[in-house]
């Protein structure tokens, strides 16, 4: 029954979207960006209790011989919390409705998706600004006829858990909330990464072309991964 609810909440966040196109200028700051990613968290973060997530905010950089766009996808219902958050947090960032972008979908020839694989390890965040220089300055040049883009789908972590060593675990606390840090290194390292936004996000990285092998060595070109 959960995954049926599940299913179709993701069919009704897909007919819900809509997009705007973000343009943001370039004094803006790694520490703009976090606010505006504290105040996403927020949004999304869930009720007590509740059995699925609130709708998630996407965020899709795509590229082109044109140069390379950013756009923001949210439910219709949420559009009035997404202009308040760039707003207040993104200073001289606008927003501009585009109905004509998820009209027409991209003919991918590649596609990858990367998981965030542990909720109790930091991001090399210290390396935010060097890693952001380093992805789109990958996505240029990009020929005619071809676009790269990559998709981040994000939505509140919620309530995180006190960190504490597994030894000190009973065997259904660890059953009920998973696996807990094995050591005081571990512990340190999941304190560090509470004290920051948390966002449950996946990472979506498509590729078009006129030939697959065009599509391939822009693949190549682009970071290994994100970190």
């Amino acid at each position: 029954v959960i995954l049926l609810a599940r299913y179709l909440d993701v069919v009704q966040w897909q007919r819900s979207l809509v997009a705007y196109r973000l343009l943001l200028p370039s004094e803006l700051s790694i520490d703009d960006v976090t606010a505006w990613l504290t105040g996403v968290a927020a949004s999304t973060h869930p009720p007590a209790l509740s059995l699925l997530p609130l709708p998630p905010v996407a965020v899709e950089i795509v590229a082109t011989a044109r140069g390379i766009t950013h756009y923001v996808l949210v439910t219709k219902s949420a559009e009035s919390k997404l202009l308040a958050g760039v707003r207040a947090s993104l200073p001289g960032a606008r927003l501009e409705a585009d109905a004509d972008y998820l009209s027409t979908p991209a003919k991918l020839r590649l596609a990858a998706e990367a998981v965030m694989t542990s909720q109790t390890r930091p991001l090399a965040v210290d390396r935010a600004e060097v890693a952001s220089t380093a992805l789109l300055a990958a996505l240029q040049p990009v020929s005619v006829r071809a676009e790269v883009r990559y998709q981040l789908i994000m939505t509140s972590a919620g309530t995180p858990r006190v960190p504490v060593p597994r030894e000190r675990e009973n065997g259904w606390a660890a059953w009920r909330e998973g696996a807990s840090p094995r050591d005081a290194e571990a512990v340190r390292a999941a304190r560090l990464k509470q004290k920051e936004v948390l966002l449950r996000a996946v990472l979506r990285i498509g590729v078009s072309a006129p030939t697959q092998a065009q599509a391939q060595a822009l693949a190549a070109a682009l970071p290994a991964g994100a970190d």
